[in-house]
């Protein structure tokens, strides 16, 4: 089956302020009462002997690395046996100290090849909420102003914060309202689609993950931008893309120039591990602060609402899914298994996409990952995608003492 339900979540194929400085440094994801207590491993710095790779990468094995381990690794990703469920990886690249320390790719595959990463998409709308906040002193903890969306109706309480922790309460349903919003009337305004729906629960009081919600940062940008499409592709050139060197980074919008945020960035491997490299470093590129101090933790804080969701019958205590700002967080298992234990130790975050891909950020080894994959079975490709995932990150020495769980 093509759509693939499970905990909720739906794999599509598919100068600031200082007042809004104050609302994402509050790391609470939803008014629910005192959040849980999150320690985080430190974000370390870009070596001083490699270059930023704004123009290219610099590549050398790392002197840090296992080598048998790392090989037993990428060997359970790569093989046969591990097509089912995992399904067909086209390209695997590993960062380490700011240069490209393993690649490997599928024939007609590289590192400078646009792919389709499908979900992974999803973290370059906490980017762009992130560039609206240094740049515009946008407000994320402001009222989203919508058509409808005036007292006494609920839906006037939703914010951006609620977008981009998945907790806007708006009714979704993983299979039909995808099938709608991507493939019928919904396409041509993906925005109205979504903010048309009902309440389903209080904002912020229930995390469910929908295609949909990204559609409303989409929103945002293309408002802040000056209503079209030239002006949000501009913005993101001259504040992000530019500056980072990603030049082989494509975005898709709707009729009306709203980003299609569920899964609309198609980016090669070495764009996106720059994009990766981004968030390990903080939000600063050479020298240049490109997200707000605070933000990237702002998205690797998983919400309470995620911590509480309920996993289904008979799935291990790994599948449950804390997430942040359109961000997958990885606890350790220990501090899964024993989620209602303070503090909570974070250290590496991303996001999945459907059918396999896969981008991870792990500050205590000083690390980003990149999968680029397809035809996986989810939820059982997302699963070991992780698994295998850990395997290859542990590969490589500690850079940064991470927290302790």
């Amino acid at each position: 089956m093509l759509l693939t339900v499970w905990r909720g979540r739906f794999r599509a194929i598919g100068c600031v302020a200082t007042g809004a400085l104050a609302t994402y440094l509050s790391l609470s994801g939803a008014a629910l009462g005192a959040p849980p207590d999150f320690t985080y491993t430190t974000f370390p710095a870009q070596p001083s002997n490699v270059a930023w790779p704004t123009q290219s990468w610099a590549r050398g094995p790392s002197v840090s690395m296992d080598r048998k381990e790392l090989d037993q690794a990428v060997g359970l990703l790569w093989s046969p046996s591990a097509q089912s469920p995992i399904g067909r990886v086209n390209a695997l690249v590993v960062v380490q100290g700011g240069r490209i320390v393993y690649e490997r790719y599928r024939a007609a595959h590289s590192c400078d090849q646009i792919e389709h990463t499908m979900s992974v998409a999803k973290m370059m709308g906490a980017a762009m909420a992130g560039l609206l906040v240094q740049q515009r002193g946008f407000d994320i903890d402001a009222p989203l102003v919508r058509d409808g969306w005036v007292k006494p109706d609920p839906r006037h309480a939703i914010t951006a914060r609620h977008a981009l922790n998945m907790t806007t309460g708006l009714q979704w349903d993983a299979s039909s309202d995808f099938l709608e919003f991507a493939f019928g009337d919904g396409a041509l305004d993906l925005a109205k689609y979504v903010t048309e729906k009902p309440l389903a629960h209080p904002p912020g009081s229930h995390f469910q993950y929908s295609d949909g919600t990204p559609s409303l940062i989409g929103q945002e940008v293309l408002r802040a931008t000056g209503g079209t499409r030239t002006g949000v592709v501009g913005f993101l050139r001259s504040s992000l893309l530019g500056p980072l060197g990603m030049t082989r980074t494509e975005l898709e919008f709707d009729r009306r120039g709203t980003w299609y945020g569920s899964s609309g960035v198609r980016w090669s491997p070495c764009d996106l591990a720059r994009f990766g490299s981004l968030l390990l470093r903080d939000g600063i590129w050479d020298g240049q602060r490109i997200l707000p101090a605070g933000w990237v933790n702002f998205v690797r804080t998983p919400t309470e609402a995620s911590m509480n969701a309920a996993l289904p019958a008979g799935a291990p205590p790994e599948a449950l899914e804390p997430y942040g700002a359109f961000a997958d967080v990885y606890l350790s298992p220990s501090a899964v298994a024993a989620r209602s234990r303070a503090p909570l130790p974070i250290d590496s975050f991303g996001h999945y996409g459907f059918g396999g891909s896969h981008v991870r950020v792990v500050p205590s080894r000083d690390l980003v990952l990149v999968i680029v994959g397809e035809r996986g079975r989810d939820p059982y490709a997302m699963l070991e995608t992780f698994r295998l995932a850990e395997k290859i990150s542990n590969a490589f020495a500690l850079a940064v003492a991470p927290v302790q769980p």
